[in-house]
This record gives C-alpha cells, sequence and structure tokens, in this order.
C-alpha cells in the first residue's frame, strides 16, 4: 500500500489513526453546535478526501466514508426542514416569523456549501413561487379594494381578515430572509397604505344624509368596513408601520354622525306622518329614507362598533311599523262611513299607500291588507245593494207609453250607475258588479227596442 510505501511504522500508522478520528469527532462537533460550521465539516472532508488519495489506508477510508454519511445525512435533513418551513410559510393556520425565514435562508446557504445546488436552486424557486403568490392574494384593485382568493372583487367582500394580516406578516418574513423579493412585499405595502389612506379620507369626507342615493351608502359602507377589518386586526399591522392609529377615532365619528342624522329623520318623519297622516308624498319620501336604511342595516349589520347607528335604525322602523299601520286603520274605518260619491279619490290615495307599504322591503303590513280588504267588502255590499236596487227600478215596462213616460228618468239613473263603475277596478279579474248591473239594464232596453 502508499502507507507501506511510504515506510509508515506501527506506530506512524497508530498515531495517523488518532489524526483521522480527532478529525472525524471535529465534524460531528462541528456538524451539531449552533448554527453548524458546515465549512469546516466541509474543509475536513477534503482533508480525508486528499489522504485517501495519497494514502489508500483502511483507517483513513472508513473516517471519509463516515464523513460522507454525516454531510448526506445532514443535507436529508435540512431538506426535510426546509420542505417543513416553506409548508408553514404558506399555510394560512401555522405562525412563520423572520426568525424561521432566516433559518431557511441560511440552511439553504449550507446546501451550497455541501455543493447540493440542485437541491438548493429547487427550494428556492418553490419560496420564489410562494412569495409571488401571496403578493397576488394581497394585491390591490385599482379601486383600493383589497382582494383575496376567498372573496370577489365586490363591495361586500372588502376587509382585512386576520388571514390576509398573516399572510402579510409572512410575506414580510420570507422578503426579509430573502432581499431579492423585497419588491413584493413592498408592492402590497405600498397599495395597502394608499388604500387606507384614501379610503379614510373618502369616508371623513362623506356627508351622510337620507336623501343619499342607496349606491352611496353601498360604498360609506364598504368603505367603513374596509378600515374596521384593518383595525381589528391592528396588532398584527402595526410592525408594517402602517398609519393607523387615527382609524378608531374616524370610525365613531362617523357612528355618532349617522346615529344623529337618523335620530333627526325619525323625529322629522314622525312629525310628517302626524301633520299629514298617510300623505302619499310624505310616504313616498319615508320609503325612500327606508332604502338608505336598508342599505345601511346590509351594511353595517355585522360592524362591531357601530351600535348607536344600528340602534337608531331599529328605532327608525319600529316606530313607523307602530304608526303607520295604526293611521292606515283609521283611514279605511273614516271610508266606510263616506258616501260612494265621496269614495271613489278616497280608495285610490288608500290603495296607492298600501301599494307604497308593500313595496317597501322588509315592511309587512299584513293588518293593512286586511283592514283594507274589509273596506272593499263593506263597499262591495253597498255598490251590490246599488245595483240591484236600479235594476229593480229601472226594468223597462212592456207598455211603450210608460217607458216614453219614464224613459228621461233611468237614463240618469243608468248614467248614475255608470259612475260607479270605478269601484269594479278594486276586484279581482274577471268580477265586476256596477258593470254587469248596468250591462243588463242596458240589454233590456235594447231588447225592448226590437
Amino acid at each position: 500500500t502508499m502507507a507501506e510505501s511510504c515506510g509508515l511504522t506501527a506506530a506512524s500508522k497508530h498515531r495517523l489513526s488518532g489524526e483521522i478520528t480527532a478529525i472525524l469527532l471535529k465534524s460531528r462537533k462541528y456538524m451539531q453546535s449552533k448554527p453548524p460550521n458546515v465549512s469546516a465539516v466541509k474543509e475536513n472532508h477534503e482533508l480525508l478526501e486528499y489522504l485517501y488519495s495519497q494514502l489508500n489506508f483502511s483507517d483513513i477510508q472508513k473516517a471519509r466514508d463516515e464523513s460522507e454519511f454525516l454531510i448526506n445525512r445532514f443535507i436529508d435533513e435540512a431538506k426535510v426542514r426546509i420542505q417543513e418551513e416553506i409548508e408553514k410559510g404558506g399555510a394560512n393556520d401555522s405562525l412563520f416569523s423572520v426568525e424561521d425565514a432566516m433559518e431557511v435562508g441560511d440552511t439553504l446557504c449550507y446546501l451550497d456549501v455541501f455543493r447540493a445546488q440542485n437541491a438548493s436552486q429547487h427550494f428556492r424557486t418553490k419560496i420564489h413561487d410562494l412569495v409571488v403568490s401571496m403578493e397576488e392574494t394581497l394585491s390591490l384593485s385599482s379601486g383600493d379594494i383589497l382582494v383575496t382568493t376567498e372573496g370577489a372583487l365586490s363591495l361586500s367582500s372588502r376587509s382585512m381578515s386576520n388571514t390576509d394580516a398573516r399572510v402579510l406578516d409572512k410575506l414580510n418574513s420570507w422578503c426579509k430572509a430573502f432581499p431579492e423579493h423585497e419588491k413584493y412585499y413592498t408592492k402590497v405595502l405600498h397599495q395597502l397604505k394608499t388604500a387606507i389612506e384614501s379610503t379614510a379620507r373618502r369616508v371623513e369626507e362623506f356627508e351622510f344624509s337620507m336623501d343619499r342615493q342607496p349606491e352611496d351608502i353601498a360604498i360609506l359602507c364598504s368603505d367603513v368596513c374596509f378600515l374596521n377589518s384593518i383595525h381589528q386586526q391592528i396588532e398584527l399591522l402595526l410592525v408594517h408601520e402602517l398609519d393607523i392609529d387615527e382609524l378608531y377615532n374616524t370610525l365613531v365619528v362617523m357612528d355618532q354622525y349617522i346615529s344623529e342624522v337618523l335620530i333627526l329623520s325619525t323625529s322629522e318623519a314622525m312629525a310628517d306622518l302626524e301633520k299629514h297622516s298617510l300623505d302619499e308624498e310624505v310616504l313616498e319620501r319615508i320609503a325612500a329614507r327606508l332604502c338608505v336604511l336598508d342599505a345601511l342595516q346590509l351594511g353595517l349589520g355585522s360592524q362591531q362598533g357601530f351600535e348607536d347607528a344600528l340602534s337608531s335604525i331599529r328605532q327608525f322602523s319600529l316606530e313607523l311599523e307602530d304608526i303607520v299601520p295604526f293611521q292606515f286603520e283609521g283611514m279605511c274605518t273614516d271610508a266606510k262611513e263616506k258616501n260612494l260619491d265621496e269614495l271613489q279619490e278616497l280608495l285610490h290615495r288608500i290603495k296607492g299607500v298600501l301599494d307604497i307599504c308593500s313595496g317597501i322591503e322588509g315592511f309587512a303590513p299584513e293588518n293593512m291588507r286586511h283592514n283594507f280588504q274589509s273596506l272593499l267588502d263593506v263597499i262591495k255590499e253597498r255598490m251590490k245593494s246599488l245595483s240591484a236596487s236600479f235594476i229593480q227600478t229601472s226594468m223597462p215596462s212592456k207598455n211603450l207609453l210608460d217607458c216614453v213616460l219614464n224613459g228621461e228618468e233611468a237614463g240618469l239613473g243608468l248614467n248614475s250607475l255608470s259612475a260607479h263603475a270605478w269601484f269594479d277596478d278594486f276586484l279581482p279579474e274577471g268580477i265586476s258588479i256596477v258593470s254587469t248591473a248596468f250591462m243588463q239594464v242596458q240589454k233590456d232596453y235594447e231588447n225592448l227596442s226590437e
């Protein structure tokens, strides 16, 4: 052997074995240190490789093989560890810190030291893809609406969830550990800052009134929900140096502002109803206000911190549901006492009130329908009585002289009956009382003339 050809004595071999064992022990110690001294391990392994190439000595071969085993085992364990951290760094339900990402970066460097470049590049590509995916998940639309993979672009999906905040935190961690990806975090953060600033400004400048269109209210609620969602995640978002300290005050002021307007509007609406009873113009205004309330309740119903506004909405609805049916019942009761000649305009007005109330979402005027039907039943009986009486008194005589003498009176009665034909419009389709009686008398006279 080379050792023998070099003239190594038994004592020299023994001393060489001791040195080789010491090198291997140092490599094990380097592997176990925190952090592992992989450069020293690599140098020791290269030394053993060199010695083995020069001295075909069994102890050197064993040491080299064991050193190679230690390195391969370290590489395999590093791959598993990196894969686990990448999965943790992308999962919604796992915590992941800057330190975790830094550890992944260090471990990849260890793979590079041991020339496991293929594995290292594989994992670096996976990290890049993960960071890009996070950036897309947290990207903002041109309208400053936060988009998540769990929600489409719409007013109702606009929010910063706890999951979104954690994803942003993980994106920050990855980008700090891998500066080549910093642009993705910077882009998201810039967009988020812009969205918060512009949304807060819109909320602060919004002039709320009951004359606003429901679409405007929906946008306001969307902005409020977005800011509220940011505030709910404030502990997780403070690390990103976002200007969100004043968001709570903005939301509180808007809640108070909306509540004050609603209280004033409720008072005005109730005063209008008491002054004008169920005037259709008043009800049209109230119906328009209820559309605004519906939009508010839909948009703010699930939001924390808007108890005052929501309480005012409920109070408005309760008072309206109390006074309108009461006044409507009074109108129907009064109408039952009116003469038939006075009822046409009044009945159309009452029907108009019922139609307006029936068209108000969330308002179920069942008692009002019952009262209106009761009124129709009373008028229907009076119309039946009128028609029957007219038919009986206007039946043409077979005596031509009687017909000539009484014809003028019958004609006047026929005109009077036709003047009440409007009532048939309030009956179900296919049913008529006045028109039927009119046509019957008219037909009798036509038969007589023949």
